[in-house]
């Protein structure tokens, strides 16, 4: 059979035909348990146990007395949906207790059956006069345990607690929307009772060409806690076997429900009745979930001369990513299609006993095969259908983005490596773009450095280069500035650094903002006064640090400020010589440690040493204001300035 239109074939599964059980009656329904174990409902109302590995038979017992609709494996107990009586009011869901059953073994019942559907739903008569619909699909998930939902009704078993072995009591169930059983809005169960009108063909022997069409629907009930019962039109019905709960854990937390039609795969939520349709063209025998994929069993289009096919195709596809994952031919009848736990194999069996089983390849040999085909963008989604770790996501990136690089898209090639920060060594893209000369794209890559944490002082210095070289202040304002706090720790980025290259490219508003939200009071002094020549600042910057800091500060920058303010930078160091009456502990300066600064402003230092003597005679310091004096009286300037002199004491 072709390749469905859209669709990209691959083998991600291997196949392999093995021998398995011959089911005592037709096979109706599946289910695969977490500890290996496979189960299998007939017609009859058998349920068959099979191991896992060799699919050997290790129980078998009688569930219904009529038809098996449905089977689920929760938490170690399995549930069936059967017939127990003619007609749909004696529908009834029943538990059993299979978790360490010994093979041979009969498992008990939990609990007393419940029946699903308190009254049948009519339809319109048919041509036959049947009034009374019949059941084509039942579709059976369960997610919690000891709650499960089905065909409209919530059921709930009391008893022990539900992490015993074995929970006894009895049955207890409510309509559903009235009573919430189940925690935190979460998919308990479902079923899907596809109602049509006319002869139940269940127990029909499926074969490529024994129906005409499907079965009428006229409601799917199908839901979380509160059910709904979602109308659909005419012919939009589903065989046995053609309806699944979607597996996945997109799929599962939106409660999706997948059924196969003869044109398509339609998904179904409580919410929104039809919620996506696939094209898949063919005849389609049954349809399973694993995991993200969907399982379809087609029939062949016929055989030559017009004759009846007489095999099947079992096909595996990642709906969402349009790919063909696994394809393989089976002897027809179809007898049961079940994955297991995982979605990791598939199983297939036909009447005969024949399996096919399908075995999904690692994901190393999945993106192996997708690079040969230079798959990368289909790689990306695969790994992330897969859950693969950031580190196996950043390769695959890498080699998506030195194939684009190798083909000069040098900008998609770097969304594909900012993708890899933090797993892909930065060296790597830097050189490359630093090569062709990419300046844009580079400073793309190095803000996603720094924005993601992982940029060292040179990716700093490198980014601001890139900045300044392409004149871009608005980037520059916007990776300085961050989000307007000024604090140290929202500066993401090396401090020292981006005031070393700011001053140096000549941008000082923006080394003055680092430098002060970043406390670096001596930076920003520096920039302040030497590179902007903003005295009047400095020295109001100066006049509020405390009183050590600001005499070093005038130790340092006092020459530049008498020069350019000498009344008030004298005041302010005559400040820190003059005791601070609010707090007679505080620190107090020694002028003489200033005094080189005022070798060519003699009058200036004469004037402070007389107001800190006349202010503070008692000042520690007076005997070299004295000295100071007298120095400035005797030399030929002192001389020619004059002044009063201090009463001696």
């Amino acid at each position: 059979m072709a390749v469905q239109a859209g669709f990209r074939r691959f083998r991600f599964f291997a196949s392999e035909a093995r021998e398995g059980p011959v089911a005592p009656a037709h096979v109706t329904c599946s289910a695969a348990g977490a500890d290996g174990s496979l189960w299998l409902g007939c017609a009859d109302g058998t349920v068959l146990g099979l191991a896992g590995s060799d699919l050997s038979t290790e129980a078998s017992f009688q569930a219904h007395q009529g038809c098996v609709r449905a089977i689920e494996w929760s938490k170690g107990k399995l549930l069936t949906v059967g017939e127990d009586g003619e007609g749909l009011r004696n529908l009834q869901l029943k538990a059993w207790a299979v978790e360490g059953l010994r093979p041979g073994a009969a498992p008990s019942p939990l609990a007393p059956p419940c029946r699903l559907l308190p009254a049948a739903p009519k339809v319109a008569p048919s041509a036959a006069g049947a009034s009374e619909g019949v059941l084509a699909a039942v579709a059976l998930r369960c997610t919690d345990w000891p709650s499960v939902a089905g065909g409209g009704w919530a059921v709930q078993w009391h008893g022990a607690h539900p992490a015993s072995r074995r929970c006894q009591g009895k049955g207890h169930r409510t309509r559903a929307g009235r009573t919430a059983a189940g925690r935190g809005g979460q998919p308990l169960g479902a079923a899907l009772c596809g109602v049509g009108g006319g002869r139940s063909r269940t127990g029909e022997r499926r074969s490529g060409h024994s129906r005409r069409g499907p079965p009428s629907c006229t409601s799917l009930r199908w839901g979380r806690l509160a059910w709904r019962p979602l109308m659909c039109a005419p012919g939009t019905g589903c065989w046995r076997m053609s309806a699944a709960a979607a597996r996945g854990q997109r799929s599962e937390a939106r409660g999706e429900l997948m059924v196969a039609a003869p044109e398509a795969v339609f998904f179904y939520t409580a919410e929104e009745g039809r919620k996506a349709a696939y094209s898949v063209r063919g005849e389609k025998l049954a349809l399973a979930a694993a995991r993200h994929y969907a399982v379809v069993v087609l029939a062949e289009e016929g055989a030559p001369g017009g004759g009846a096919a007489s095999q099947a195709l079992v096909q595996v596809y990642d709906l969402q990513n349009k790919v063909v994952a696994a394809s393989a031919p089976l002897e027809q009848p179809l007898a049961w299609l079940l994955p297991h736990a995982g979605g990791a194999c598939i199983d297939v069996g036909d009447a005969a006993g024949g399996v096919v089983r399908l075995t999904e390849k690692p994901l190393a040999e999945k993106l192996e095969a997708l690079y040969r085909s230079r798959s990368y963008q289909l790689a990306v989604a695969v790994a992330e259908a897969e859950q693969a770790d950031a580190a196996t996501l950043a390769g695959i990136r890498r080699q998506y983005g030195d194939f684009l690089y190798s083909k000069r898209d040098y900008d998609q090639a770097m969304e594909q490596y900012a993708a890899t920060v933090g797993h892909l060594e930065p060296s790597y893209v830097i050189q490359r773009y630093l090569d062709v000369q990419r300046i844009h794209s580079l400073t793309d890559y190095l803000e996603r450095l720094h924005s993601e944490g992982h940029a060292s002082c040179d990716h700093t210095t490198l980014l601001l280069n890139c900045y300044t070289k392409l004149k871009d202040v608005a980037k520059l304002d916007a990776f300085i500035q961050g989000d307007g706090q000024m604090s140290r720790d929202a500066l993401h980025f090396d401090i020292d650094t981006a005031i070393r290259v700011c001053r140096s490219a000549g941008y000082h508003e923006h080394a003055l903002y680092v430098a002060l939200a970043a406390g670096e009071r001596a930076s920003y002094l520096d920039i302040l006064l030497e590179d902007c020549h903003r005295y009047s600042e400095g020295l109001q910057y100066i006049r509020g640090l405390p009183r050590q800091e600001a005499a070093a500060a005038l130790q340092k920058y006092g020459k530049a400020l008498l020069g350019a303010l000498p009344v008030e930078t004298t005041a302010l160091l005559m400040g820190l010589c003059l005791r601070d009456p609010t707090d007679p502990a505080a620190w107090v300066a020694s002028l003489g440690d200033f005094a080189h600064l005022y070798t060519d402003r003699p009058e200036d230092l004469q004037y402070a040493c007389v107001t800190i003597l006349n202010m503070n005679p008692d000042s520690p310091s007076r005997q070299t204001l004295y000295h100071t004096l007298l120095d400035l009286y005797l030399s030929p300037a002192g001389s020619a300035a004059g002044g009063t002199a201090p009463a001696a004491e």
